[in-house]
């Protein structure tokens, strides 16, 4: 099937889930006393995002453009969820909607011009039986993952997601022991396992593995870390079912996807305890993704850029991102930086003790207002940049650390800048740490580029 004919299946695929998103809302909330629809003039734009998107060549970018999509449309089941419970929220969607819409269609024009600028690309890594990571890094990233359950136990003295209860209000307030800043590496752990999978045999046994690490990641009841590894994982699994067949091994894909969807939706009812009686909210509620968007749509329709009291994105942001040694040395304090982040700014506004999350264009818009539109079209640009590195590294664990910061780019719209920039630095310290051990190290760790364009 050639791609013209792909781009026009998708682009009415998502026209036709949009309006089946609005049927969805007028069977099960109709009768409410107000009901959240995707309004017509939001349909006319996603209208044109759509068809912008098509034009978008690279896949690593459609990836992202269509998540962050999927997160707007699982954002408007949300909204008519809480809002049955939780009148706040009984308030006009519409333009923080256009808004949100805006943005992607800006990502895409950003992601449409710096395909045509930077036209010349290298190609897809030869991923080979032979290769493998250096003793050192295997050592480290098949030990993290059991380091840090063990780590944990003994921090708490049990496992917070086999409690048997809700843990939603708690999760956020336990001391998970020293390894927990470093919990992004079990990313690394379960990449590393997909890769080795694909050409080895016994490969079972890296699958049980997988399975392994992947619920050790979900111990504390947070999805981050499964969902980048999963988003990771399934387009690693597309590449190389390319690389091998010149063709996309569906089964594969969809195996693994279905693995992380069990998983997921077992962590959902486990860390909600009891709670898991079945009609459409509950539905709803155990989606990876959208509840953020209403705590967006509420913002938006509330405050006005600037005007939140103690909130500094750049500085928060920047605070993360740098090692606390350093800034004290010039005087500043990285915890103090943080809390200035959208996270900790919205727990005090609603006046609870958990941070809340609204995402990097919320984040953005209430900095910057209309700005953003700008900022998100240079954000393509460094999206389309990291994409494609993935094609271009020299070694099997720069192909792993690039992967995971694409999962996280993909999951920047259900996050938050602070989280994004400290696990950057993660990245960078762990890229430095194996270039450092590359240098005594010369085994069969090299990636052939070859000629086969995605």
């Amino acid at each position: 099937m050639n791609t013209f004919k792909i781009n026009i299946y998708l682009t009415i695929f998502f026209i036709s889930i949009s309006l089946l998103v609005n049927f969805v809302v007028s069977v099960y909330f109709g009768n409410y006393r107000f009901v959240h629809y995707i309004n017509w003039s939001t349909l006319t734009l996603i209208l044109i995002f759509l068809i912008v998107t098509s034009s978008v060549k690279y896949s690593a970018n459609k990836v992202i453009l269509y998540f962050w999509f999927i997160f707007y449309l699982c954002g408007i089941l949300f909204l008519n969820s809480v809002s049955v419970i939780d009148s706040k929220l009984n308030i006009d969607n519409e333009d923080a909607d256009n808004f949100y819409i805006l943005c992607l269609i800006s990502l895409s024009i950003g992601f449409k011009v710096s395909e045509l600028i930077f036209i010349n690309r290298k190609y897809i890594v030869s991923l080979n039986s032979y290769i493998t990571l250096n003793p050192i890094c295997n050592i480290i990233l098949f030990l993290f993952p059991f380091a840090f359950f063990v780590s944990t136990l003994l921090s708490l003295g049990f496992v917070p997601i086999l409690l048997g209860k809700s843990i939603i209000s708690d999760m956020y307030n336990y001391n998970y022991g020293p390894l927990y800043g470093y919990k992004f590496l079990i990313i690394i752990s379960i990449l590393g396992l997909i890769f080795y999978s694909l050409n080895r045999k016994y490969k079972y046994k890296y699958v049980i593995l997988i399975i392994i690490f992947a619920f050790i990641s979900l111990i504390d009841g947070k999805r981050a870390v499964l969902l980048a590894a999963s988003i990771s994982g399934i387009y690693m699994y597309y590449i190389c079912t390319v690389k091998h067949s010149n063709k996309i091994n569906w089964k594969a894909i969809i195996s693994l996807s279905a693995l992380m969807i069990i998983m997921y939706t077992g962590l959902s009812s486990l860390r909600s305890g009891e709670n898991n009686s079945v009609d459409i909210t509950t539905i709803i509620e155990k989606f990876p993704i959208g509840v953020e968007y209403t705590d967006y749509v509420y913002s938006f329709k509330t405050y006005d850029p600037g005007s939140i009291k103690n909130y500094d994105f750049l500085k928060s942001a920047f605070g993360a991102f740098m090692n606390s040694t350093i800034l004290e040395a010039f005087g500043y304090d990285k915890q103090e930086m943080i809390m200035s982040g959208s996270a900790y700014t919205w727990m005090k506004l609603y006046g609870i003790d958990m941070g809340i999350r609204t995402g990097i264009i919320s984040e953005l818009y209430f900095q910057y207002g209309y700005g953003t539109f700008i900022i998100i079209f240079f954000m393509a640009f460094y999206f389309d940049y990291i994409n494609r590195k993935i094609f271009q590294v020299t070694d099997l664990m720069t192909f792993l650390l690039i992967l995971s910061l694409f999962g996280f780019n993909v999951l920047l719209i259900v996050g938050q800048a602070t989280v994004y920039t400290g696990t950057l630095t993660l990245i960078l310290y762990f890229y430095v740490f194996n270039k450092a051990f590359a240098v005594l190290y010369k085994g069969p760790n090299r990636v052939v580029l070859q000629k086969y364009q995605l």
